[in-house]
C-alpha cells in the first residue's frame, strides 16, 4: 500500500523448497509476487496484512491476583491491552508444585479478566506476555497463604470402670418447709414458769409418819 517495490532473494530450504525471508518496514497490505523461470507461480500474487508492532510497554496489569492469594479462594486481576496495538496474550500461573490453568476472558475492548484458584501454599509466579514479550512487571511473584482453620477432632475411648457419680446435697424437696417458731423473751419466761410449776406438782409429798 506504500507503493514501495522490493525484490527479495530466495534461499534453499528443505529438498524441493525455497525460502523467502523479508522484514516489513511499514504496516498495511503487502502484495507478494512469485515467479519461477520468469513465469508467475500459480496462486500468486499473495496479499499479506502487516500490522503495527505491538507496544508492550502500554499493557497495564492490575488487581489483587498479582499481589497475594489464599488457598481455595479465587484470585482475580485484569490486563488492559487497548493501547498496546495488536498482539497475542499469554498468561501462565505456576505454584510450588503445579501449574494452574487460566483462561483470559475479554470483558471489553482490549480489556481481559483473569482468575485462578491456588491449591497449595507458598510462592507462585504469574507470567503475562503480550506479542511474545513480558509486559511491565511480569513475571509477578505472589505469596499464597492457607488461612483455613484446622478441623477439631474428638477421640472417644472406652473406660474399664464407670466414673463415680458426684453426690450433691438435696437442697430441693417436695415436702413444704416446717414453719419456724420465733421465741420472744415473754414466751421464754412463761415457758420457764410453766415448766417449774409442772415440775413441782409432779413431785410426790413424803409419806406422813405415824404418830
Amino acid at each position: 500500500s506504500s507503493g514501495i517495490n522490493a525484490e527479495w532473494p530466495l534461499r534453499p530450504g528443505s529438498p524441493g523448497n525455497m525460502v523467502v525471508v523479508f522484514t516489513p518496514t511499514v504496516p498495511g497490505e503487502h502484495i507478494v509476487n512469485l515467479t519461477f523461470d520468469k513465469q508467475k507461480v500459480p496462486a500468486t500474487p499473495v496479499t499479506l496484512r502487516v500490522v503495527p508492532k505491538a507496544n508492550v510497554g502500554a499493557v497495564v496489569v492490575a488487581g489483587d491476583g498479582v499481589r497475594d492469594g489464599q488457598v481455595g479462594k479465587s484470585a482475580v486481576f485484569t490486563i488492559d491491552t487497548a493501547a498496546a496495538g495488536p498482539g497475542e496474550l499469554d498468561v501462565k500461573v505456576k505454584g510450588p508444585n503445579n501449574v494452574i490453568p487460566v483462561n483470559p476472558m475479554e470483558i471489553g475492548d482490549g480489556l481481559f479478566e483473569v482468575s485462578y484458584t491456588p491449591t497449595e501454599e507458598g510462592p507462585h509466579i504469574v507470567a503475562v506476555k503480550f506479542a511474545d514479550q513480558h509486559v511491565p512487571g511480569s513475571a509477578f511473584s505472589i505469596h499464597v497463604t492457607d488461612d483455613r482453620s484446622e478441623p477439631i477432632t474428638y477421640q472417644m475411648t472406652e473406660m474399664s470402670e464407670p466414673l463415680p457419680m458426684a453426690k450433691w446435697p438435696n437442697i430441693y424437696h417436695d415436702k413444704p418447709a416446717e414453719p419456724l417458731e420465733v421465741v420472744t423473751e415473754d414466751k421464754k419466761e412463761t415457758s420457764s414458769s410453766s415448766s417449774s410449776s409442772s415440775s413441782s406438782s409432779s413431785k410426790k409429798s413424803p409419806p406422813k409418819s405415824a404418830s
